[in-house]
């Protein structure tokens, strides 16, 4: 009787957890609370690290005086991100590991 109660949660929690983003669940202003490197916290201030998301634009800032901003688009969980203050700029991509209304993990 346990397994399929098991397998319910399992596929609830699959389904959950492969919602597609968009750029509504984005939109405002995010501050750094953790940045971790395979698990392990980096020495890092965090609270330089904020990100910015407009409908079309997004603004980042870093440690060591770093700033970018420019486009951005969300495909399934991929936030692609283009800076358009540096004219050699590529497009970069990041996992969007979760989005709820106060909290955003990247990946």
């Amino acid at each position: 009787m346990r397994k399929p109660i098991l397998f319910c949660v399992l596929g609830i929690s699959l389904f959950l957890s492969c919602k597609k983003v968009n750029q509504f669940d984005l939109q405002g202003k995010w501050k750094a609370v953790e940045v971790l490197e395979q698990g392990t916290p980096l020495t890092v201030d965090v609270q330089t690290i904020k990100m910015h998301f407009s409908p079309t634009h997004y603004e980042y800032a870093s440690t060591l005086k770093y700033q970018e901003a420019g486009h951005y688009r969300i495909q399934s969980n991929l936030l692609f991100t283009k800076d358009t203050t540096k004219s050699d700029a590529l497009e970069k991509a990041v996992e969007i590991a979760k989005v709820d209304k106060d909290s955003l993990f990247l990946r």
